[in-house]
């Protein structure tokens, strides 16, 4: 809470993140000639959805895979990975990382894994173009509250396909998409999670500015002489 001499406050509430300890397990972890093939073992305390989450030095990840206690392979995460653990299992986390060729000699390069335990999405904000002209597209977003939610697909809706139809969906949860202006007039777009959660915004789409062009300009070429060109007007 804030407070100002004359007596104003403002609130607001701040959510620690659950944070889980992974240890590298040096059994299964080779080092090779141009990268190393890190395991991180994992053994959570609760049932859940948890995110990995890596962290680069003067190195990269090429690519992830996941297996069981047994090494049977369970998945190859990509993007924003987010899995459902069951408490007391265990389970490896196999990035393949190299080193940065970009950095200097002697540099410190590593690669560290921070795991989340997440919370189920409470709300969806949605941010981007609410405006543009007749004949153009603008794009809008989804974003997850809170900030450590578990995500789902979304899909998309228009109120009016005439003047605002749905292009395309785009990102890892279809969390994207592109929208078209059909022409003048005003829309509602929504999107709706996989668990029934909306949010909703009215776009509005203008006509288009007519410009009357008007007589040819005088144009400076790279001798520094000026004359008229055939391809540069003025707009009037």
């Amino acid at each position: 809470t804030a407070e100002s001499e004359s007596g104003l406050t403002a609130s607001c509430t701040v959510t620690a993140d659950q944070i889980v300890d992974v240890k590298v397990d040096e059994t299964y972890t080779r080092y090779e000639e141009d990268g190393y093939s890190y395991t991180y073992m994992f053994q959570p305390e609760e049932t859940g959805t948890y995110m990995f989450d890596f962290t680069y030095v003067n190195a990269g990840i090429e690519w992830i895979a996941m297996y069981d206690g047994n090494l049977s392979w369970l998945s190859k995460p990509y993007g924003d990975f987010q899995y459902e653990f069951t408490a007391g299992e265990t389970y490896y986390l196999n990035p393949y990382a190299y080193v940065d060729y970009n950095s200097d000699e002697g540099d410190e390069s590593y690669i560290s894994l921070t795991v989340t335990k997440l919370a189920p999405a409470t709300g969806i904000a949605l941010s981007g173009s609410v405006t543009g002209r007749e004949g153009k597209n603008v794009s809008l977003y989804a974003e997850f509250l809170p900030e450590n939610a578990i995500k789902e697909d979304i899909s998309w809706e228009t109120s009016d396909d005439s003047i605002i139809s749905i292009d395309e969906y785009y990102g890892q949860f279809d969390e994207n998409v592109d929208l078209h202006l059909n022409k003048v007039g005003k829309a509602t777009i929504t999107a709706t999670t996989q668990s029934g959660i909306t949010a909703s915004c009215e776009v509005t789409v203008t006509e288009v500015e007519e410009i009357t062009v008007g007589e040819k300009a005088l144009v400076k070429d790279s001798e520094g002489d000026f004359s008229f060109d055939d391809n540069y007007f003025k707009f009037i």
